[in-house]
């Protein structure tokens, strides 16, 4: 009898402790911070991870994406207005209450949290005006922002149509990513230059020994695998429904 109680009381205590976990967990997941506006909204979701150069490093999920909306008037790639996508969840992007329309991924963005020795750098700029030394402490603790820029390629692989009053799901993509910016094609240098001015401008030494401390470093995107077969759409329409349950966006998904 007694080892019966026992054994009840281990359960119970499994138990409070298994539900305190998951109303632990789902508190903590992340919410679409805003409604549908009308019964036209639309929703946009995309799965989108990032390889950088090393291979062993693996991949990185992009915590936001760059779009382009394409106007039929004007079906260029090369548009001036860019558009972010609201919020993630792990590896899952959203951009909500998208109009109907075409559009085009052109970019992605992701960070991480790492300490970095503390050195002094020095040197010397030369400009016109005249040259100006400096000096400089940077490391520590340091929060960095990776962008990466897409290439013609993946910008023209990626377009996507947005029907209204539904979710729209583009596909699973993984885009590898490089330094090498002499390598960067026209779609890559004019989106860079619109998110960081003077970018692929020359950089004088000092100016580009202080852009590798900079906490907002710059890639190319050269590489895409991107998958948008059925079972692929499946999948992420699934896991769309269990980020939008209990949300005002839980229907777009079960359409």
């Amino acid at each position: 009898m007694f080892t019966n109680m026992n054994l009840m009381i281990k359960i119970n205590k499994f138990l409070i402790i298994f539900l305190f976990l998951s109303l632990i967990f789902s508190n903590c997941r992340s919410l679409p911070p805003v409604s549908p506006t009308n019964s036209e909204s639309a929703a946009v979701m995309i799965k989108m991870r990032v390889e950088i150069p090393v291979a062993i490093f693996g991949s990185n999920a992009a915590e936001k994406i760059f779009l382009i909306e394409i106007d039929e008037k004007n079906p260029s790639y090369f548009q001036q207005a860019l558009i972010s996508s609201t919020y993630s969840v792990d590896d899952r992007i959203y951009y909500l209450n998208a109009k109907p329309g075409k559009y085009a991924i052109v970019g992605a963005f992701y960070s991480e949290n790492y300490n970095v020795p503390k050195t002094t750098i020095s040197g010397k700029s030369t400009s016109n005006s005249g040259t100006v030394e400096g000096s400089a402490t940077v490391g520590g603790s340091v929060h960095r922002g990776y962008t990466i820029l897409f290439s013609n390629d993946i910008i023209k692989e990626s377009v996507f149509e947005v029907n209204s009053g539904k979710l729209n799901i583009v596909g699973d993509f993984l885009i590898k990513m490089s330094r090498e910016f002499e390598n960067a094609d026209d779609s890559q240098k004019h989106y860079g230059n619109i998110i960081e001015p003077g970018l692929f401008e020359p950089k004088s030494a000092l100016d580009a020994l202080g852009r590798m401390f900079s906490p907002d470093w710059f890639y190319i995107g050269f590489k895409k695998i991107i998958d948008r077969s059925d079972p692929k759409i499946q999948e992420l329409t699934n896991q769309a429904q269990i980020d939008f349950k209990d949300t005002t966006w839980e229907k777009y998904a079960k359409n």
